[in-house]
């Protein structure tokens, strides 16, 4: 991150060992299975896309549903879906949401 004051880093540095935390829990539940793990991606991007709409109704945006599906289906977000190391990045959404 480019921002040098504590805020965003602050929470980017706690949500990785939240992440971690998800990682040892599934570890327990699916062991090395890839599967379990792609599918607690998507179900934690979907989460992510609803709390995005569900901010920009809040906020009164017009198209909010519009805004969070892009959010949903934009090609920037694969890899944070397909890859299973990327779940800081949920955990960092879902958090700062």
């Amino acid at each position: 991150m480019v921002y040098s004051g504590f805020g965003f880093r602050w929470i980017r540095l706690l949500s990785i060992p939240a992440g971690y935390t998800t990682f040892r829990i599934e570890r327990a539940l699916w062991d090395l299975s890839p599967s379990g793990y792609h599918w607690v991606n998507l179900l934690l991007h979907i989460a992510n896309a609803l709390l995005v709409w569900r901010l920009l109704v809040r906020l009164n945006v017009p198209g909010a549903w519009l805004a969070g599906a892009i959010f949903a289906l934009h090609p920037v977000q694969v890899e944070s879906v397909a890859w299973i190391t990327e779940r800081k990045m949920f955990s960092w959404a879902f958090s700062f949401s």
